[in-house]
């Protein structure tokens, strides 16, 4: 599994500058995207204290990230997660 922390957008000139995304962001500098924070939530079906032991390790194992997390009841999914 590969988990995306961040991303920039290339430099490169391109001979066709049409080519998505070049034509949208077209001469413009653009920050490096950095997703945080992490929003998850949780069905009703997951126990609660198995879920702060795995916002834990997210934590630990990813400290640059702002973990938030919501008891979401919902019926169908066991998570819910975002990334902003």
């Amino acid at each position: 599994m590969i988990y995306l922390s961040s991303f920039k957008l290339s430099n490169k000139k391109l001979k066709n500058p049409n080519i998505y995304p070049y034509s949208v962001f077209k001469d413009k500098y653009i920050e490096p995207f950095s997703f945080a924070p992490i929003t998850i939530f949780y069905g009703k079906d997951v126990d609660e204290s198995k879920m702060e032991e795995f916002i834990a390790e997210l934590e630990d194992k990813y400290d640059d990230f702002d973990v938030q997390c919501y008891k979401g009841d919902q019926p169908l999914y066991y998570f819910i997660m975002s990334v902003e």
